[in-house]
């Protein structure tokens, strides 16, 4: 009795891993139509390095394409806007042409961008823009990392895709007595300890 029912178990599992392989097959890859580009980055702002006059702002990115179409003559641009300095500045991404579908390539970026340093400090807004040639016409997408905004034509497909975002914002704590600090953001609640005051000695 035991063997008859350890020989169904097995048919059965055998069964049901047979019917997961035929319906793994016969369903459809999920493909977004046309040209989707996604991007990942993370901004830093802080002093410049060996400049306490200057302060820098930097992003490093990822991006790729998840439709099913090559995006062709793929540009970027990293454009930094500074309302503290009544300044936008433009910074080219070097692309290589083409974007593989699929997620057939992954590029990187890093941008900088130099100015005075504000006191209070102030933040610069920071989008990447992409424009590509599809189906012979001109397309832009634009992600605007300091609000998390994607802008896109009204005539395109817009799918519900998470995006993972980190902003890394530096603290000006120049100045500070040694001593404990609460930061908060937006009701989030966070500690760093000074061990010295932080100042410049003279």
């Amino acid at each position: 009795m035991k063997n008859i029912s350890k020989n169904k178990l097995v048919f059965i599992a055998l069964l049901v891993v047979s019917a997961i392989i035929v319906m793994a097959w016969l369903t459809p890859v999920q493909r977004i139509a046309g040209v989707h580009i996604v991007s990942e980055a993370s901004i830093s702002q802080g002093s410049a390095e060996n400049n306490s006059e200057m302060e820098s702002v930097k992003v490093h990115g990822i991006f790729w394409n998840e439709g099913d179409i090559i995006a062709r003559n793929l540009t970027a641009v990293v454009i930094f806007t500074d309302p503290a300095h009544d300044k936008v500045v433009r910074k080219n991404v070097p692309v290589g042409g083409d974007l593989l579908a699929n997620k057939g390539q992954f590029m990187e970026f890093d941008s900088e961008y130099l100015r005075e340093r504000t006191i209070p400090k102030t933040v610069v807004n920071v989008t990447v823009k992409f424009d590509w040639k599809e189906n012979g016409e001109f397309k832009t997408s634009e992600t605007s990392l300091s609000s998390v905004k994607t802008v896109r034509p009204a005539d395109t497909f817009c799918t519900e895709v998470i995006v993972p975002f980190q902003e890394v914002i530096s603290l000006d704590v120049y100045g500070l007595k040694a001593g404990i600090y609460t930061v908060n953001v937006n009701g989030l609640n966070g500690t760093f300890e000074l061990v010295t005051d932080n100042s410049i000695q003279e």
